[in-house]
């Protein structure tokens, strides 16, 4: 190993393990906020529900997990939600939510550490500049809540970066199919949508003339991820005839209103989800024109769990933080606009532009008909865009003559502050999450067998 790639490998090291700490010091205590998480929760802890169709691996893996480290702290083995809000007795390394959280971590450490190298090794910018740079990205909302909370969506991005990166070689080789294909099959087994990749491969095989690979790519994902789908829905999942297993695969794909057609508030919709997975901005339920707005824009979704989850910020920390975002997303924007503009400039970088341009265009062509007004389907897009212009700063310039490293430390210092004091200081209190609010208040009164009727 050479002096340079010795260099950038500690320098990687370096970046999971002050990532991981962040996201471990960060650790959410809040299943309302993200709707998925306390289902999530649940059946990890009880053992059920373990293969999701739809990210076929998460809650297996996030179970072996959070046993090993049961038994590894000696915590016991909590089966029901009672003992889950109850456990450990006050130790911290008990608490079942945070040790499945830490799996979680796991994966957005390692996706931070992917970008790190992106800068470094396909950008080619400075070891300061590519710290700063994913530093940036760590403080992003979509990437920090999605890394310390119970959901699916951090390893399947991790697994795409990976895709990418060894797409983006200079000398990306017919042997590099192999990697490409066990990578891409690991992503869709954490989360199906990312099926949606496969136009990038294809695109990239064709476009550096390895037509004799396409075949290899499809026999090995056929195998690894169908041959995933059918052991797992036939054999342990008991879909045993085609037609049931072919619709426990299908799921919530067919039949629901997850799928949108193309309106007048498709764009109000797109910039709401792409916009939230750089801004948590639970902050703006305290500005009660914003809050009238919201209302009315996203009438088919429930924001009595997000205006709970603010109502201690104050209104003169909510103008704060908003003057903040105003100035954030000036910032944003006229990097973005200048990216677009100065394109041609780039064409040295098309090689690794182009395929992340791709993946860009696939993914949000998609997600503007699946509820598009969703964050988590617009985290990849997000990091995308920050490779995109981080990678890019040499030729695209900060405003105001900012150097590079001042510009991009002013960034990831704005988000965190907005990031964090708008959002992730209140998702760490357990006070803050209306589901356990309004439990609370009926655990008192309640015994088992007893009907609960609830009137959102």
């Amino acid at each position: 190993m050479t002096k340079s790639r010795f260099a950038i490998s500690k320098g990687a090291l370096v970046v999971w393990i002050i990532s991981y700490l962040f996201f471990l010091v960060t650790l959410v205590n809040n299943f309302s906020a993200s709707h998925d998480s306390i289902h999530y929760l649940n059946d990890i802890v009880k053992s059920t529900n373990l293969f999701h169709q739809h990210h076929l691996l998460y809650h297996f893996l996030a179970n072996k997990w959070l046993v090993f480290w049961q038994g590894f702290f000696s915590c016991g083995n909590y089966r029901s939600l009672g003992e889950v809000m109850n456990a450990g007795g006050g130790r911290l390394f008990c608490q079942p939510h945070y040790l499945i959280e830490s799996f979680t971590a796991l994966w957005g450490s390692s996706a931070l550490t992917m970008v790190y190298l992106f800068l470094r090794k396909r950008f080619y910018l400075t070891r300061s500049a590519a710290w700063l740079g994913t530093a940036v990205v760590a403080c992003s909302y979509g990437v920090w809540f999605y890394s310390v909370n119970i959901e699916v969506y951090l390893p399947p991005l991790f697994f795409i970066l990976w895709c990418l990166f060894i797409l983006t070689k200079k000398e990306f080789a017919k042997t590099d199919i192999w990697k490409i294909a066990i990578l891409h099959s690991l992503a869709i087994l954490f989360h199906q949508v990312n099926i949606l990749f496969t136009l990038v491969v294809l695109y990239s095989l064709i476009r550096n003339k390895f037509y004799a690979s396409l075949l290899t790519y499809a026999v090995l994902g056929i195998i690894i991820t169908g041959g995933m789908y059918f052991i797992t829905g036939w054999f342990i999942e008991g879909h045993n005839t085609v037609a049931a297993w072919v619709g426990w695969m299908q799921g919530y794909t067919v039949g629901h209103d997850y799928w949108q057609p193309l309106s007048a508030k498709t764009p109000l919709h797109v910039v709401t989800g792409f916009g939230h997975a750089f801004i948590g901005g639970h902050y703006i339920f305290q500005l009660p024109a914003a809050v009238y707005y919201l209302h009315n824009s996203f009438q088919s979704h429930g924001l009595k769990d997000e205006i709970f989850l603010s109502s201690k910020i104050s209104s003169s920390t909510a103008w704060i933080l908003s003057g903040l975002t105003v100035l954030f997303a000036t910032l944003l924007l006229t990097l973005i606009i200048k990216f677009i503009f100065k394109c041609r400039s780039m064409k040295l970088h098309y090689p690794v532009i182009s395929p992340l341009l791709i993946t860009l265009i696939v993914y949000s062509a998609f997600f503007c008909f699946w509820m598009p007004e969703i964050l988590e389907f617009w985290i990849l897009q997000m990091v995308i865009v920050w490779l995109l212009l981080i990678g890019m700063m040499p030729i695209l310039h900060f405003p105001f003559r900012l150097q590079m490293n001042t510009g991009l430390m002013i960034v990831a210092v704005l988000l965190f502050v907005i990031n964090y004091f708008g959002s992730i200081y209140w998702l760490q209190r357990p006070g803050r999450d209306w589901y356990y609010a309004e439990t609370k208040i009926i655990s008192q009164s309640v015994s088992p067998g007893d009907l609960i009727i609830v009137c959102l």
